[in-house]
């Protein structure tokens, strides 16, 4: 299995070298629209969520700033030093909430494209499969004059199962059972 998901890399670097495949991040764009419109539903989600989690936070924080001033009656110089103490804690969190955003977005664009990938692959042997049905007088006797090439997805793509059924129905639609 491990050496097949090599070999599928492999061959889709070479075929991304000779100019048939787009390479980087935008090769992972199937259905752009979707996949992006799916990543920033999401992405929205995750601001919502940090927004939140920042605001309890920054409540808490000065909350605990204020009772550390009122308790210790600390100088205007010892407020500003405590103030500081709290600030990069503020700004660590910060940077995780914001690497957590970008990176839940890369993730939703990959996990899409091992998706709608093979959709497009499965919608188009299904209209080869659909219009070579509807051209066809006799069914039973022109079955098999023309041949469909077998569904191919990469194996790892998200619907490998579902191609390998579609792939069993059309080998019985072509012996006639």
């Amino acid at each position: 299995m491990i050496l097949n998901k090599q070999s599928d890399r492999r061959k889709s670097r070479q075929r991304a070298k000779k100019g048939n495949r787009r390479g980087g991040f935008f090769s992972m764009l199937v259905e752009p629209y979707v996949q992006i419109r799916l990543g920033a539903l999401i992405f929205l989600l995750n601001i919502l969520f940090g927004l939140l989690i920042s605001a309890v936070f920054y409540y808490y924080v000065v909350d605990i700033h204020d009772a550390v001033s009122v308790y210790f009656k600390l100088t205007q110089d010892q407020n500003q030093e405590n103030w500081q103490k709290f600030f990069l804690p503020f700004v660590v969190c910060l940077s995780l909430v914001v690497s957590f955003f970008i990176l839940t977005f890369f993730i939703i664009i990959r996990y899409t494209h091992q998706i709608y990938g093979p959709l497009i692959s499965i919608h188009n042997f299904l209209d080869q499969l659909i219009s070579r049905v509807d051209h066809q007088d006799n069914i039973e006797e022109n079955l098999g004059t023309e041949s469909i090439k077998p569904l191919e997805v990469r194996s790892s793509d998200q619907l490998v199962s579902l191609a390998d059924k579609l792939n069993k129905l059309q080998e019985k639609i072509s012996a006639g059972k």
